[in-house]
């Protein structure tokens, strides 16, 4: 058995909210908002934009705003996420209910480092490493749940006086992300292409060398994009993405870091 495959969305919704209250001041509109839906995700079903404006002692339009800069058209669309968040949430749990869970989760791991192994193999990594060594500028754009595996990334480069940025929900929105060229490097992150299907129509547009890594094969996605590197040999859906979004970016990563070690003694 596997976890259900979860959204790329949920986590997105999910990030953006707990950004919000970790770095946020506890006074400001965001904050309250952010934190209410979290204390009070499971009634939001109930709920409409009035009771929220009166519990939070905010206006509606504020409501609006605060769902916009988070990437929802509306409140409407925001409840919606969380619901779907839940309906994941209690397919999985049963998934982390079972009593051989650790021995589970083990195989699972071990199975992916050997699936991956194949996927991203010394000449995979070279390729990639080659465009990432020539140049100017490297972005990566994620979903943000992968944010803080790629600022350790930043951290572990810096060392090495090469500096990479990181880009999520907010692309669009994004100034440094508007003025790439052909110079400049653009790597999106999609386990399951969900984030790389929703971005292409705004990256195709872009003049920077465009690279996706990505565990679903989806030729009409691919086209956006000038190389892709597969996380999985297996390039379907029978991928346990859970897995391979929490283990597999972190290997691949270890990996990526390994070989820029090895090539900038």
């Amino acid at each position: 058995m596997t976890a259900d495959q979860s959204s790329p969305l949920h986590s997105s919704l999910l990030h953006s909210l707990f950004s919000i209250i970790n770095e946020g001041n506890v006074r400001d509109t965001n904050y309250v908002l952010a934190h209410y839906f979290l204390e009070n995700y499971s009634e939001l079903q109930h709920l409409n934009i009035f009771d929220v404006s009166t519990d939070c002692f905010v206006s509606r339009s504020s409501v609006r705003r605060f769902c916009k800069a988070i990437g929802y058209e509306n409140f409407i669309d925001l409840k919606a996420e969380f619901f779907r968040y839940d309906e994941v949430y209690y397919k999985n749990i049963e998934y982390y209910k079972q009593p051989n869970y650790q021995q589970l989760l083990s195989f699972e791991i071990n199975k992916m480092i050997q699936d991956m192994s194949i996927a991203l193999n010394e000449s995979a990594l070279q390729d990639l490493l080659e465009r990432f060594q020539k140049s100017r500028n490297v972005i990566f754009m994620t979903p943000g749940a992968y944010g803080g595996l790629i600022k350790d990334f930043q951290e572990k480069l810096i060392t090495h006086k090469r500096i990479i940025y990181l880009i999520s929900e907010h692309y669009t929105e994004n100034e440094l992300i508007r003025n790439l060229d052909e110079k400049d490097l653009l790597i999106t992150l999609s386990t399951s292409g969900v984030f790389a299907g929703q971005a292409c129509s705004f990256t195709k547009g872009l003049k920077a060398s465009k690279v996706l890594i990505t565990g679903m094969e989806n030729p009409q996605i691919e086209s956006f994009y000038d190389k892709v590197y597969y996380l999985s040999a297996k390039r379907g859906e029978e991928l346990n993405f859970p897995i391979y979004s929490k283990y597999g970016i972190h290997f691949m990563l270890d990996l990526l870091y390994s070989e820029y070690v090895k090539q900038n003694k």
